[in-house]
């Protein structure tokens, strides 16, 4: 339930809706507010404090502003990253698609251009309906896509995902072997190697 939306009504309605002096632009706004109320709520729940809802409202129009700030953390990466993600949600909402602006640290101007196309093409996918959770969904997974992809991050995501070594022994003879275990002494890879021989005794 949503009792916040039910006592606001019960506060407004008849100061609002049955006024004949209350100019259709307003009506407009408040009927907007008052619909997106309950959506609103539970975003918040959801998300708690990586949400920042914002209204604006005057006698000719109504604007919510929804500012996402998240912390993700690509999988098989150690590091984390800020994505930010801005709506706004005009009269016409959901009947017109939502404004959307995406930022995400970590990203090369390439790779934020992406993101960017990319959310754009979902706002307009789920035009004509309440699309906001789906869209933080989405947009978040794309982010974390593009981190994992970029050429700055991969070598970081490889080498995380590796985290358990294989171990081998190896057994030279000091005496016919000295070059290849010269090498192997020399050699920097993610294998742990234990040599063993007359030599390194």
């Amino acid at each position: 339930g949503c009792d916040d939306g039910s006592e606001l009504r019960s506060r407004r309605e008849d100061e609002v809706l049955v006024n004949p002096t209350t100019p259709p632009s307003f009506v407009s706004g408040f009927l907007f507010l008052l619909l997106n109320h309950c959506g609103t709520k539970a975003l918040q729940a959801i998300f708690t404090s990586e949400l920042e809802v914002e209204t604006i409202a005057s006698e000719t129009s109504a604007l919510q502003v929804l500012k996402f700030k998240k912390t993700i953390q690509p999988c098989c990466m150690s590091d984390t990253y800020v994505l930010s993600i801005h709506f706004e949600l005009g009269q016409q909402y959901p009947r017109s698609a939502p404004y959307c602006e995406v930022l995400c640290d970590g990203l090369r101007r390439a790779e934020r251009e992406e993101l960017s196309k990319t959310s754009k093409h979902l706002v307009e996918q789920f035009a004509g309906r309440e699309c906001v959770f789906e869209l933080v969904q989405e947009i978040e997974a794309k982010a974390s896509t593009l981190l994992l992809e970029s050429p700055s991050h991969s070598h970081e995501a490889a080498v995380e995902e590796s985290e358990t070594r294989e171990q081998c022994l190896i057994q030279l003879d000091h005496m016919r072997d000295i070059c290849l275990q010269a090498k192997l002494i020399r050699l920097r890879s993610g294998i742990e190697m234990r040599l063993t021989g007359d030599s390194l005794l």
